[in-house]
């Protein structure tokens, strides 16, 4: 679900990077009035490069169509809170982009949007708050991340809808957009309730810090290789939309400078997912201290 630049008009590129401001605004509030802690740097980038492997894996939903891969952000949003799920989908974004031109940076504001603010800052907190029994055991969480990838899918439909040919032909665009996304919703509720349980369960071994680092690691770079040879040809399911439209994203600058665009190398992406995870256990490392301090303070 990664929107490329030039797939939307630039008032509602700008109209991504307000709704994210906001989104941010409203991700420290919750932080603030829920009391979450900030996360260990080693934990949170794990899980935070994880995400990033696991999107680059795509499932085929509609054989000879298109494919859908996992978003994350309502995962993330049950592990760190609203805050940290935001940051960490940003981060994932970014690198996406910067090393990859999957997606752009101008679209970085409503990519972040769909698959940060709308999982990790509005479902999974309206859903605790809503239903806290449900949002807790394997039945709710599958039906949070569902929820969490068709109010993207509605809301990513709305931002191409600022193109004339999306909005031309409204209904059957809508209708096949969230029809795809219904499944691909699917493949995120099994793989985020799956794998909640698996870390809960893994948690509870006590295993030394060094040893979750290297399971986490291999079990990244698996899924990196596995993508590599045999995720999905088919397109996923924007693209696959965008295309019957015949809407294309415009050349970006990401397209010259990325390192190795559409995760054409197994070993470039392996180092991408390396660099997220250094960068992202660095910030999160600046922030834990700059918090501890003030507290001391």
């Amino acid at each position: 679900m990664h929107l490329g630049d030039g797939m939307v008009t630039p008032g509602c590129a700008a109209l991504g990077l307000s709704t994210l401001a906001l989104g941010a605004g409203a991700a420290y509030l919750l932080h603030r009035k829920q009391d979450w802690k900030t996360p260990k740097p080693l934990h949170f980038a794990l899980a935070t490069a994880a995400i990033f492997a696991m999107q680059t894996f795509n499932v085929t939903v509609i054989p000879g169509t298109s494919s859908g891969h996992l978003i994350g952000g309502f995962m993330l949003a049950c592990w760190f809170g609203p805050l940290f799920a935001l940051l960490g989908m940003a981060m994932v974004l970014a690198t996406q982009s910067l090393l990859f031109a999957d997606g752009g940076m101008i679209a970085l504001g409503m990519n972040s949007v769909l698959m940060g603010v709308l999982p990790a800052v509005v479902v999974y907190p309206l859903f605790k708050k809503t239903a806290p029994k449900l949002s807790d055991n394997f039945a709710g969480q599958a039906i949070g991340s569902w929820i969490s990838v068709m109010l993207a899918a509605f809301v990513c439909s709305l931002f191409v809808m600022s193109r004339a040919e999306a909005r031309d032909n409204a209904g059957s665009w809508l209708s096949s957009m969230l029809l795809v996304h219904a499944r691909i919703g699917l493949i995120e509720a099994a793989v985020t309730a799956s794998l909640l349980a698996v870390v809960s369960r893994i948690a509870r071994l006590n295993w030394s810090v060094a040893m979750q680092t290297v399971v986490s690691c291999l079990a990244m770079a698996v899924v990196v290789v596995v993508a590599s040879l045999g995720a999905s040809p088919w397109p996923d399911g924007l693209e696959y939309n965008l295309e019957r439209l015949s809407i294309e994203a415009l050349p970006s600058l990401e397209n010259t400078f990325a390192l190795w665009p559409d995760y054409n190398s197994v070993v470039g992406t392996l180092a991408g997912n390396v660099i997220l995870l250094a960068v992202a256990a660095a910030v999160v490392f600046v922030l834990s201290s700059v918090t501890s301090k003030k507290v001391s303070e």
